[in-house]
């Protein structure tokens, strides 16, 4: 059986998003909070993954490691909120609108 499918076909079928597209101003706030949130997430995920919880709730039983997450989740929505990584605004960019510069 033979496809008469080619890549040239497939690439022209394939919708384009440009990343200078603009975001409505409405949906800047939104999108902020998004990629705010995402950063969170990703750097709190990192933070796990050094031993940061473990050395926390080190000799503190179950109590010291259910909040030792917590924590580790405050750390990151701080870091997040400085946008340190820069993903926040890097996502805003790539998306179309404008960074809190």
């Amino acid at each position: 059986m033979t496809s008469n499918l080619s890549l040239t076909s497939v690439a022209a079928a394939r919708p384009t998003i440009s990343p200078k597209q603009s975001v409505p101003s409405s949906s800047i706030d939104s999108l902020q909070e998004r990629a705010q949130e995402f950063e969170a997430i990703f750097i709190a995920e990192m933070l796990s993954h050094t031993g940061l919880g473990e050395a926390i709730a080190q000799d503190s039983g179950f109590g010291g490691q259910a909040f030792s997450q917590q924590l580790i989740q405050s750390y990151a929505d701080q870091l997040a909120q400085k946008d340190v990584l820069g993903i926040r605004r890097a996502i805003i960019e790539q998306i179309g609108g404008k960074g809190n510069d």
